[in-house]
């Protein structure tokens, strides 16, 4: 075996690690070790001596470019342990465990300790600092080192005292004697069996008399397993029984005062229904019921086993419009907190009236078939009031309200000439989002994250990212995109939103591409095309926006066929330019910002819809010649904008298929797959050529 030689300074976290596994390998394997990744292995004994010895290299979870952290685990795993284990719990998958070096809490059949475990109390003056016995103890990887020094600090540990540990507690005795003892230690049902293995039965009843039950299995049907076990390896079980354990005096207190709570919510729920038959004009005093009911039941998301349900179910579309629009005016205004009865009662849900009338709102929706237009203007009025109602996260913003809710049911109910009618209300509801959301970004900037302590890379990073220029930047990207700012559904009713406000009394909604680097290209390749073939590309792009799936059905694509066909674009002169097209995606300065993610290089929605219809044109009769610019959109959508992620990955996985309908491009994405490291991406790659 060759001595591995050391990754530059500037190489990545990941590189350095696996450095100092590959030279531990080398100055261990005369003693037995092999490695696999990171974790070195040694298998030693026979029979029920087998045991399997593991040093287990981890990096922390915050490494980052090319410094970071590494800290050692140690474990020994006994196979004739976990086969007795799989015969006790008659799990034969228990069996596959026990050949491999996996370990953690749960598996059972092993011990394992952190590398401080292993040191001794009295400091060494050679240790890092920070290294204390019984601690978790990490070896820093500087960004400017090439680990040579770090990796021979790491073999001076474990010879000095992972080997020993390994060699001290490497047979069943030791076990026994470390059960129960803390971090990693194995539990007293592993102790039990280590005596039974080991012939001892005069130990094994002497512990598994003196041990509760409940601490050697979690429940009676398997303690009887238990004791089937023992007796068949010969020990005297006579005496032994299933015993619950005792309460606990913090559990006790705590079931009373969950009971108290339920009582408490269901006497305010009976006190509503009491009072009264219908919904219609006490809406107020409904909510209040409601938010008790919903309390008592940990906010379930099945309404109809809510008591008070049924006065929904019961009322007419009247009532339960005005339902809601009591339950959006009443939703902006400060409420007294309302316990639950999860098991913490000292605790609130957080937004815990939000969400509980998140749930009422969504399940009143569902009862709707459609509303009146002024009906509709105030909801939309209402809405307003809930822009800035979110749950603010590092990037990315998440509504506490029903206002995604009710703007969805608003554009799937409304016909085509009420939407057009109330534009200017739902223009408000889009203003009032931006507003708050802007509002929320200045002041992320103005309480940028501290810079001390972060490496001079990362603080360079955040600086530049936190500058006024860059806030700028957000602020402008925000205005014009405010669904940046949200993830998930919330993003996606946002964006129908826009489309609502572009849609024309005759229902056509005219388009928009983004000024990303991808739309603000397109937008200029539009403008070469000569009428009536722009005017043909335009109307086929509008259709795109609608929604394009990254694997469309037949039926989509037989609708793509005609669209080719209506509107003229079966020629060659409309051939030539998506394949000139499609090339302009590649080109971007890769311009983002901490604030804003998507910025520049990452295509919003619409001109991700059309790239996307774009690329399954590619794959129809007549089109082979555009496709020889596909593998430069795939190598442009795999490409990570730094510091944040591919640039539209969906999309580059979405022209595979495409690419490996010839033979050229099968040997682009051999190609490809050699020098992508990316597994997700590796993957995609593997399926399209398999076909």
């Amino acid at each position: 075996m060759k001595l591995p030689a050391a990754p530059p300074a500037d190489a990545k976290i990941g590189k350095k690690i696996e450095y100092v596994a590959k030279r531990l390998e080398y100055l261990l394997a005369p003693m037995g070790f092999t490695r696999r990744n990171r974790r070195l292995v040694r298998r030693c004994g026979e029979g029920r001596d087998a045991r399997i010895d593991i040093l287990d290299l981890q990096g922390d979870k915050w490494n980052e470019g090319s410094g970071g952290k590494l800290a050692l685990n140690l474990a020994i795993k006994f196979p004739a342990l976990i086969t007795l284990l799989a015969e006790l719990d008659e799990s034969p998958w228990r069996l596959d465990q026990a050949a491999t070096d996996d370990f953690g809490i749960g598996l059972g059949g092993h011990f394992y300790a952190r590398l401080g475990d292993a040191l001794p109390q009295q400091r060494e003056t050679w240790w890092p600092p920070g290294f204390v016995a019984g601690r978790d103890v990490w070896i820093d990887l500087p960004a400017h080192s090439n680990a040579e020094a770090e990796a021979d600090l790491l073999l001076r540990l474990v010879k000095a005292y992972a080997l020993p540990w390994l060699a001290q507690c490497g047979d069943l005795a030791a076990l026994a004697a470390h059960a129960g003892n803390g971090f990693g230690s194995p539990s007293l049902l592993d102790a039990l069996l280590s005596h039974v293995l080991r012939a001892d039965a005069a130990t094994a009843r002497q512990l598994l008399l003196e041990t509760p039950a409940y601490r050697l299995t979690n429940d009676a049907r398997r303690y009887q397993r238990l004791l089937e076990c023992l007796a068949r390896y010969g020990v005297d079980v006579a005496g032994a029984a299933w015993a619950e354990p005792p309460a606990e005096p913090h559990r006790t207190r705590r079931e009373a005062q969950v009971a108290e709570l339920r009582q408490t919510h269901e006497a305010k729920v009976q006190a509503f229904i009491d009072q009264g038959a219908t919904l219609a004009g006490r809406e107020a005093a409904f909510l209040d019921a409601w938010l008790e009911e919903a309390a008592a039941k940990q906010l379930a998301d099945d309404v109809s086993k809510f008591r008070l349900w049924r006065y929904v179910q019961e009322a007419d579309a009247t009532a339960r419009l005005t339902l809601l629009q009591s339950l959006l005016e009443t939703l902006p205004q400060p409420r007294p907190p309302v316990k639950s009865t999860v098991s913490n009662v000292y605790a609130t849900y957080a937004n815990f009236h939000h969400g509980a009338w998140t749930i009422l709102a969504e399940a009143v929706l569902a009862t709707l078939s459609a509303c009146t237009r002024d009906a509709a203007r105030a909801l939309l009025q209402r809405l307003c009031a809930l822009g800035g109602s979110v749950e603010q996260e590092l990037t990315c913003d998440r509504f506490t309200s029903p206002l995604p809710a009710v703007l969805r049911w608003l554009m799937e109910t409304l016909p085509c000439a009420d939407r057009v009618a109330l534009i200017d209300a739902a223009a408000a509801v889009q203003h009032s989002v931006r507003d708050a959301l802007l509002a929320r970004t200045r002041e992320r900037f103005a309480h940028p994250p501290s810079f001390t302590f972060l490496g001079e890379k990362f603080e360079a990073d955040l600086r530049a990212a936190f500058s006024p220029e860059a806030l700028a930047m957000t602020e402008r990207v925000l205005s014009e995109c405010p669904e940046r700012g949200f993830a998930g559904k919330d993003r996606d009713v946002l964006l129908a939103l826009k489309r609502w406000l572009r849609t024309e009394p005759d229902g056509r909604v005219p388009l928009l591409i983004e000024d990303d680097d991808w739309g603000r290209g397109l937008k200029q390749a539009l403008l070469t095309l000569a009428e009536p073939l722009r005017a043909s590309v335009t109307a086929l792009f509008e259709w795109f926006d609608e929604g394009v799936d990254s694997k469309p059905s037949q039926r989509w694509q037989r609708a793509l066929d005609q669209h080719l066909s209506q509107r003229g674009l079966c020629s060659d002169e409309f051939a030539g330019w998506l394949r000139d097209s499609l090339a302009l995606f590649p080109y971007s300065d890769l311009q983002h910002c901490i604030a804003a993610p998507g910025y520049g290089a990452f295509p919003g929605w619409t001109g991700s819809q059309i790239l996307l219809g774009l690329i399954h044109i590619c794959a129809r009769p007549g089109f082979e010649p555009a496709r020889r610019s596909l593998p430069d959109v795939v190598r442009a959508a795999f490409t990570v904008v730094p510091g944040q992620k591919p640039r539209a990955q969906g999309i580059g996985s979405a022209a595979l298929p495409i690419i490996a309908l010839d033979v050229e491009g099968k040997a682009f994405l051999q190609a490809l797959l050699r020098d992508t490291r990316q597994k997700p991406i590796r993957a995609s790659i593997e399926k399209a050529l398999k076909g």
